[in-house]
């Protein structure tokens, strides 16, 4: 990510976009690395919302949706919402009225749920329960005040490249 990568962290600089969407640029947010950005896009937001506060949510959702197909040279329909479908949804703490707003102040522990593909990934455990998966595919942990799933068991794959490396890795992105 331009904004927060190394150019703000090694130059002291960052991407002007203000000039980029002046002269009509296809600003795309995304992220490349945590080493080189943050660790994932909710926190990449916060960073552009810091330095670029007059940017309105609505737009930088346009960012990582629509511009972002349009440079990667998807079908238009790939950065849409459907609310027909209910195959990938993602259902969230409502923090803020403005549902563009609501998503800028999102974190881990306010992701009620996460679907892709009709497969619960991510959310609260009670939707365990509603969904009738198998939870032994799953880990149960807390993060913030809530007891959160996770499909898989990342802490085993944690310790498997711990293994591999001969040291432990910490990975940021993690919510636990």
């Amino acid at each position: 990510m331009l904004v927060s990568g190394i150019k703000l962290l090694l130059i002291g600089e960052t991407f002007d976009i203000d000039h980029a969407l002046e002269l009509g640029a296809n600003v795309v947010i995304g992220t490349d690395s945590t080493m080189s950005g943050e660790t994932n896009l909710i926190a990449e937001f916060a960073v552009i919302r810091e330095h670029f506060p007059h940017i309105a949510p609505r737009e930088l959702y346009r960012m990582v949706t629509q511009n972002a197909a349009r440079a990667l040279y998807l079908n238009p329909a790939y950065a849409q919402l459907n609310p027909s479908s209910t195959d990938n949804l993602l259902l969230v703490d409502k923090v803020e009225s403005d549902p563009f707003e609501n998503l800028m102040t999102l974190d881990a522990p306010g992701i009620k749920l996460l679907l892709v593909d009709g497969i619960p990934r991510y959310g609260d455990s009670d939707y365990l329960e509603l969904l009738d998966t198998g939870d032994e595919d799953y880990t149960i942990f807390r993060t913030g005040n809530r007891e959160k799933f996770v499909i898989g068991d990342p802490l085993e794959i944690n310790d498997a490249i711990d293994d591999a490396l001969g040291y432990h890795k910490d990975f940021p992105y993690l919510p636990f």
